[in-house]
């Protein structure tokens, strides 16, 4: 249900931008849990403004949408379907041709405003993640990191805005384990990665 809802809204966004939509965060790693937000990075055109991509959004979700405008990142945030959607807008600078945004090269994307570089880099650092494991360790990778999620989620300790890890850091370290060690199941990769942590020495990190 998950996927197909997902694949509704980036149409939605598609539309209301004129452009290009990807998915990000849990979604993309496929290692979201049951409560987890549907993050989306939006490409727009140069001209086109936060309000006017809300309005034209607007038309097809009934939910109110808010602009979360503080954040480190600026966000649209509303509900569809039960599930919590999070959609960073970012514009595409005049001297570039709007095209996907893996095809952007660095000294290209250095042309975004700071908002939109944050939002681009963050779902390119997502990708990079997982694009050269083997099927393998890429279920292995999913496994740990889904565990190890649930495992911060149940103590409230997975929210990067109260001084906890975000969940990019978490993906990290579940991509760490299992490079570093060869696990063969989460469990071990788990069981590595908790006794590498109580024994760090964090003073000298």
């Amino acid at each position: 249900h998950r996927l197909e809802v997902t694949d509704t809204l980036v149409n939605y966004c598609r539309l209301a931008a004129g452009g290009e939509c990807v998915v990000t965060g849990s979604t993309l790693l496929d290692c979201f849990l049951e409560k987890s937000d549907i993050d989306l990075v939006v490409l727009g055109p140069t001209n086109m403004s936060v309000s006017e991509f809300t309005g034209r959004l607007q038309e097809h979700i009934s939910s109110s949408i808010n602009y979360i405008e503080d954040a480190k990142a600026p966000l649209l945030c509303y509900f569809y379907q039960g599930f919590k959607v999070e959609v960073a807008f970012t514009n595409c600078p005049e001297t570039l041709a709007p095209r996907p945004l893996t095809e952007y090269k660095l000294d290209e994307l250095q042309k975004f405003d700071e908002v939109s570089q944050l939002a681009i880099r963050g779902y390119l650092n997502t990708l990079a993640l997982v694009k050269d494991l083997p099927p393998h360790k890429l279920a292995l990778f999913q496994q740990t990191l889904r565990s190890l999620r649930k495992w911060a989620s149940n103590r409230l300790i997975d929210n990067g805005a109260f001084g906890f890890l975000p969940g990019y850091s978490w993906s990290l370290l579940s991509r760490w384990v299992i490079d570093g060690d060869n696990p063969t199941n989460p469990q071990e990769a788990l069981k590595k990665l908790f006794a590498t942590l109580h024994q760090w020495d964090f003073v000298q990190p």
